[in-house]
């Protein structure tokens, strides 16, 4: 809900704006650029498990890294980045203390096209693929937990495939133009369309990741 509230707060606060910066879009001349910088997400994506259905929640996480922003047109834009991601998911037990946590990091590479209007302050809309690398996983189990029992799920105790992973992110935003430096604020959903499992080598039908991110972007124009 929270994610989804501050989505809804996003888009509602960058409409309101929107008539007065298409109007003082008009009053200047467009001029192309280049900014670098730096961004951080706050994450709640996890893994959705279809045939079997297991119930999961979303590990929080984060994403940070480079970014590289290019708008060569007055309305559509280039956005890049590069990260270091961390998600994974959470199981949650009646008869045992504490959960049990899968967390997985990845190099993440996302190219995004980027909508914008306005000038000093705008309104935008990001969409692109990902693709994440993985590096390396935990695995936490609660006391109690046996790994290796027939009522087991068949990923405990296993290591993970090393999948390279793909899909969709997107989301609006708004942002601000101080001088040379450009803050943006965004919400983001990521939908994952290979999963953490394959399907033809394990029970898992579908392992997608998908959730939401919250988190912005400190841009330096050259």
């Amino acid at each position: 809900m929270t994610f989804r509230l501050l989505l809804s707060l996003i888009f509602l606060f960058g409409s309101s704006t929107l008539l007065s910066a298409q109007k003082d879009s008009t009053a200047k001349v467009f001029e192309p650029f280049l900014e670098i910088g730096v961004h951080y997400h706050y994450t709640q994506v996890g893994v959705t498990f279809q045939t079997p259905t297991y119930e999961t929640d979303p590990l929080t996480g984060f994403v940070v890294g480079l970014s590289l922003r290019q708008q060569a047109e007055k309305i559509f834009g280039f956005q890049l980045e590069l990260s270091y991601a961390r998600r994974g998911w959470v199981e949650s037990f009646d008869t045992l203390v504490g959960n049990y946590e899968r967390e997985l990091q990845y190099i993440q590479i996302t190219p995004m096209t980027q909508i914008s209007i306005g000038n000093s302050f705008y309104f935008f809309l990001n969409v692109g693929p990902y693709f994440a690398i993985p590096l390396s996983e935990t695995e936490n189990a609660p006391t109690g937990l046996s790994l290796t029992d027939d009522n087991a799920r068949f990923y405990y105790g296993q290591e993970l495939p090393r999948r390279l992973q793909y899909g969709l992110v997107g989301g609006p935003g708004i942002g601000l133009q101080l001088g040379s430096l450009s803050i943006q604020i965004e919400g983001r959903y990521l939908q994952g369309f290979n999963g953490v499992f394959p399907s033809d080598l394990l029970t898992a039908n579908s392992s997608f990741p998908n959730g939401f991110t919250v988190g912005g972007n400190l841009f330096y124009r050259f």
